[in-house]
């Protein structure tokens, strides 16, 4: 079988200025880019596409309905933009140099929530401003309820509280993972919020806890290792 990553081929949508625009003719082995669009309402109604960025957008709206076969979703360089997202096809979001932008999370019913927010991953760089991040999902044909982002919906890096943290270094990368508290018949998110690190040639995402947790792991691994081959060659 032949992998749809080896095919792949970008999918261009740009240099739009205008009202709604429906794009649905892309292939599921394409890479949908979005670029350079002023004033539009984009909406992608297609089947399956393997991943989306959109970049140097100003006062857009883009709607996205289409399956992410890599859930992996990237947002650059736009400002003033509204971005609506099918919550059960992302698993990780690359956000970088946004002003006033809005990421509207819908999701089918209440147990579509719970089953997937924990589990999206945002990697968010320092030069993002005023980045609303909405959660909503359908209780009934009629009645749609939202769910609330604590302390607030709007995620403000700079009040971000590290000493470690130099805000001037365009580079500096937050992970943010919203963890969800299901109570009292009201379901509220809590934002969790740690400085990224870069780990490996590939620059693999984590954090210096994790990094510690898994550096702790490995040592005990060693260790263990160790005394088993000691208690092997006593015998």
């Amino acid at each position: 079988m032949i992998s749809l990553f080896s095919k792949r081929t970008n999918y261009n949508i740009n240099n739009l200025n205008s009202t709604l625009q429906n794009f649905d003719n892309y292939q599921p082995s394409d890479l949908v880019y979005i670029s350079n669009n002023l004033q539009s309402e984009i909406e992608l109604n297609g089947t399956r596409c393997t991943k989306i960025i959109i970049t140097d957008c100003k006062d857009c709206k883009i709607i996205i309905k289409n399956k992410i076969t890599t859930g992996f979703f990237e947002l650059f360089n736009c400002d003033n933009c509204n971005i609506f997202l099918p919550m059960s096809q992302i698993k990780t979001l690359q956000l970088d140099n946004l002003q006033n932008c809005k990421l509207n999370f819908y999701a089918n019913d209440l147990q579509e929530i719970l089953d997937y927010l924990n589990h999206i991953l945002f990697v968010v760089n320092v030069e993002c401003k005023n980045l609303q991040i909405l959660i909503k999902y359908q209780v009934d044909q009629h009645t749609v309820q939202h769910v609330d982002i604590l302390p607030t919906n709007q995620i403000n890096l700079e009040n971000f509280n590290d000493e470690e943290i130099d805000y001037n270094d365009k580079e500096t990368q937050f992970k943010i993972k919203l963890n969800i508290d299901n109570c009292d018949n009201k379901v509220n998110c809590k934002l969790e919020i740690k400085k990224v690190i870069r780990e490996g040639r590939s620059g693999y995402v984590t954090t210096k806890e994790e990094k510690e947790h898994h550096d702790n792991l490995q040592l005990e691994f060693e260790r263990r290792m160790t005394n088993f081959v000691k208690n092997e060659l006593n015998l």
